[in-house]
Parts: structure tokens; sequence; C-alpha cells
């Protein structure tokens, strides 16, 4: 079994169910990693991104039901029901540079968040969530309560990776909570 280390995966999909009879699935994936990977690409399944094996991707094609993918291998109904529900992982370090103020959502998981007005630490964002008409940052208040907030230049004021915070507009975290 080849595995990568947990640190370096990314989830980028979700294998959903076998297409046909040939061994190809469906994949619901996460974000937009996989339609921008070349072929063909190294990817690791599993459950968790500690239990995986390699899987090397050959064909893609993108359908209403999500990607078509055929993985090396597997050549047929019974080998894509082995890998049914498990999760693809990519190696960070194979992630294309994103421009200045553009981030992958998962970097965000974890940063704390303030407010710009106050400086008071508000809480950490524990989920980063891509909604069909915006993305939104799942917080963790202080008092263990969450709320969602909107990703976008009217809520957010700036994001710092190296600090690991992300600065909220005060007023609209008034009219938010």
């Amino acid at each position: 079994m080849n595995q990568q280390s947990v640190n370096e995966l990314v989830a980028i999909g979700i294998i959903k169910k076998s297409v046909g009879l040939n061994g190809e699935c469906y994949v619901e994936a996460f974000g937009n990693i996989l339609q921008n990977i070349e072929l063909p690409a190294e990817l690791y399944i599993g459950n968790l991104p500690e239990d995986n094996i390699l899987a090397i991707l050959e064909k893609k094609s993108f359908t209403l039901k999500g990607f078509k993918c055929k993985f090396r291998g597997y050549e047929n109904i019974d080998d894509v029901q082995k890998i049914k529900g498990f999760y693809l992982f990519y190696p960070r370090n194979k992630l294309p540079d994103l421009p200045k103020g553009k981030y992958y959502l998962f970097e965000l998981t974890g940063l704390k968040v303030i407010n710009k007005d106050t400086g008071n630490v508000i809480g950490l964002v524990t989920n980063a969530i891509k909604f069909p008409t915006i993305d939104s940052l799942e917080i963790e208040k202080n008092d263990k309560t969450k709320i969602l907030l909107p990703l976008n230049k009217d809520v957010i004021n700036s994001i710092n990776l190296d600090k690991g915070t992300i600065e909220i507009i005060g007023s609209m975290l008034e009219e938010i909570i």
C-alpha cells in the first residue's frame, strides 16, 4: 500500500457511484481543483487522509451528475464498488499557486476571526463551505455558538495566512449576529 502523509493531502472530491460496467465512476468535486488537474494524475483514495492508496486518474469529463472518472486498475463495476464513498485526495504541493488575495477554502479553516473595528477575537473558522451562490465561513464564536459569514468583500476586510487571521468589518458583523 502506497501512502501519502495526512498533512500533505487535500480532499478534492468523493466517489459517488459507478457508471456503466467498465470501471468508470461519478465523482462529486469539492471546489475546482479536480477540473484543473492535468491527466494522468496521481491521486489518493481513502476514507481518511491517513488511510489512502495511490490511484492514477486516466480520464475525466464533466457531466450534470458530476465528473465521470476512470482510474487505472479499476476495470469493472465490482472494482469501483470497492471505492464507492471514498474520498479523493490530492497532494498540497501540486496545487497551483493562486493570485495574490485568493485562497483555497481549506486554507481558511482554523484561522482566528477578528473584529477589525475593536480588535476583539470573535472565534475560529471551523469550516469553509462552498454553496452554489456564495462561499461561506462557519465560525465557532468564543461562546461556542456557530454562525455563517459570507466570504465576500462586504464582510471580510483582510485575510492573513501568515498571521492566521481574518479581519471582519465590525459594522457588517453586527448586522449578521
